[in-house]
């Protein structure tokens, strides 16, 4: 029988106590394979290592307290806490009783990919192809798919910010890289290793479109085009858009006082495609999830059809979730 493996990617789960303990109720509940998670705070990253039935990792990517392309697990996340990181930490958390991890890694979004990063500053040096805010990197990791067999590769980043006329040239440059490198690390094209190897890209592009962000919307073009070198090596998981906000940014709000949804409730005012998935197979089930969370009774709501006053939205970034069909390497 084939085997369903869910990725979810969910981002911004910071500020509020609330908003976290609301992210971490939510994934109790949809119980992912394995989890992207990005801009997380070190004692964030330490209450997701927690999570029961989870192995978690999760990257330092520029120089500050902790070191520049550190990886930790739950036996050493603590000792990150307290201390500035730089830049938020992007992290996995996956089943060990789905998968077997192989291997881990990291690389960066710049020309220089798999060189540390030296520069500590804000707005004076280049960190890669532009961006002179601070280094972005790509946390990946080989696993082992217990029941099928199959290697599955995840890639997890949060892309620079758009801060420059030049913005989608400096995101296309970006995903070039991380294209050039998923193909090196997987040995080959990964559309040509599907029958063997699950791969798939997750994470925040900031691209920051205006209005709905499908596939096939041709009012996109300038930012649908930076993402080019990924979606021509992998499938945009969005073709097989199901349930959900049609794009996953709510906008800086995580209270009701702010309706964030339009008047249908069909999508977001802000209507920003900021985090997107792509994989070498088009997934069964691909949606976007909304987490409503009431701190006081621990309730949650997803995809809420009405709005309750008191409830946080868990992230400022709603969830995109992706089911694949794990068949057995020897009969894919």
């Amino acid at each position: 029988m084939p085997n369903h493996h869910s990725t979810f990617s969910i981002a911004s789960t910071r500020q509020k106590t609330s908003v976290t303990s609301g992210a971490i109720a939510g994934i109790k509940h949809r119980l992912p394979h394995i989890l992207a998670l990005q801009e997380l705070s070190p004692d964030q990253a330490y209450e997701f290592a927690q999570l029961e039935g989870y192995e978690p990792m999760f990257l330092s990517s520029t120089p500050s307290e902790v070191e520049a392309g550190a990886i930790a697990g739950r036996d050493d996340i603590h000792e990150w806490r307290g201390k500035n990181v730089g830049t938020a930490l992007t992290g996995f958390i996956f089943r060990p009783d789905v998968l077997t991890l192989l291997r881990c890694g990291r690389f960066w979004l710049n020309e220089n990919p798999d060189a540390l990063p030296a520069y500590t500053d804000r707005g004076e040096t280049d960190k890669g192809f532009g961006n002179m805010n601070t280094y972005r990197a790509v946390l990946y990791a080989c696993l082992k798919h217990v029941q099928s067999g199959r290697e599955v590769y995840v890639f997890n980043s949060h892309y620079p910010l758009k801060l420059t006329p030049d913005g989608s040239q400096m995101r296309f440059k970006c995903a070039e890289a991380e294209a050039n490198k998923i193909r090196e690390i997987i040995g080959g094209e990964p559309r040509d290793c599907v029958g063997d190897k699950l791969c798939v890209s997750m994470g925040d592009r900031n691209p920051i479109p205006q209005g709905v962000m499908l596939p096939v919307d041709a009012s996109h073009v300038e930012d649908a085009a930076s993402m080019k070198p990924l979606s021509d090596a992998m499938h945009d998981v969005r073709k097989v858009h199901q349930y959900g906000p049609a794009t996953t940014f709510p906008g800086f709000t995580y209270d009701r006082a702010q309706n964030p949804f339009n008047e249908d409730l069909t999508d977001f005012v802000s209507s920003e495609a900021l985090d997107m998935m792509f994989a070498n197979q088009l997934p069964e089930r691909s949606g976007n999830v909304v987490t409503e969370f009431c701190p006081e009774s621990g309730c949650i709501t997803f995809n809420p059809t009405r709005f309750n006053p008191g409830r946080y939205l868990a992230s400022d970034h709603a969830m995109q979730e992706a089911d694949f069909v794990m068949a057995d390497a020897t009969d894919a």
